[in-house]
């Protein structure tokens, strides 16, 4: 039976769990958890490594820091929501978050953990091949309107990355229920290390984002080519009338009738 309390800011918290084993269903979160992150993270390497059999080539280095960056964040962000699921009290658990409303205690928590791993193991594999792509020429094969389309799905996939990163900065709320102080070292480590993961994936993804004025020039150049197709076909098609046919104006009674002549 679990004991709540009021943390040093007020807030109810889970201050005391029964001394013995996990529950099964708490015990089973906490292996799942961590399944979990792995196959992302192995999702993440095997996606890494088919690119460099397939493409090869040394112009790596972006691809490479996006990767580690990932690959840092899932394993700092893996271990917190597992020690968490697994050792409540000493994250000073919220109440409403400990609680457990249909399952188990720490549900909310061990569900929560689900669409935040899978949306970036989704996201990262795309944005791995986008980059490489683009450090190995073949970004846009059909030319330049295709360019356009695959710079344009980059600059979303770096924006969805961002935005996963963000979701991990949720982290520091556990500093809004206690002081840094009160947490042990390795909580400390789990609870702020995740969140400059978080902050250093998010720059990383950021810097290899294309730029908005890039995307515009060669949005512009694809008009602009568009337009001059247009011009020369309109030109062609106008020659084309000039040596089949000519018309004539006559005014008879006041109307004016067109007469087309062939030549």
């Amino acid at each position: 039976m679990a004991t709540a309390g009021f943390s040093s800011f007020g807030t109810p918290i889970v201050v005391r769990e029964e001394a013995g084993p996990l529950p099964p269903l708490r015990l089973a979160f906490t292996i799942i958890t961590v399944i979990l992150g792995l196959c992302a993270l192995v999702h993440a390497s095997l996606y890494l490594l088919f690119l460099r059999r397939v493409r090869g080539g040394a112009r790596r280095g972006p691809v490479l820091a996006v990767f580690a960056a990932y690959a840092a964040h899932l394993v700092v962000h893996t271990a917190h929501f597992a020690d968490n699921i697994a050792r409540p009290v000493d994250y000073f658990e919220p109440w409403w978050l400990y609680r457990g409303y249909v399952l188990s205690t720490m549900e909310i928590t061990f569900f929560a953990n689900w669409p935040m791993v899978i949306s970036g193991a989704v996201l990262i594999g795309p944005l791995l091949k986008s980059l490489y792509r683009r450090l190995h020429g073949v970004d846009g094969d059909g030319g330049r309107a295709s360019k356009v389309s695959s710079v344009a799905r980059r600059r979303r996939l770096c924006w969805g990355v961002v935005a996963y990163a963000s979701t991990s900065i949720m982290t520091l709320m556990h500093y809004v229920v206690e002081p840094p102080v009160s947490y042990a070292p390795v909580v400390n480590f789990t609870i702020a290390g995740e969140g400059v993961a978080a902050l250093v994936l998010g720059l990383v993804v950021a810097f290899n984002m294309p730029s908005m004025s890039s995307s515009s020039s060669l949005e512009g150049d694809v008009k602009q080519q568009n337009e001059t197709e247009l011009e020369t076909l309109a030109g062609e098609e106008h020659d084309h009338d000039d040596g089949t046919k000519s018309q004539t104006t006559i005014s008879i009674d006041g109307a004016r009738w067109v007469v087309a002549a062939m030549p």
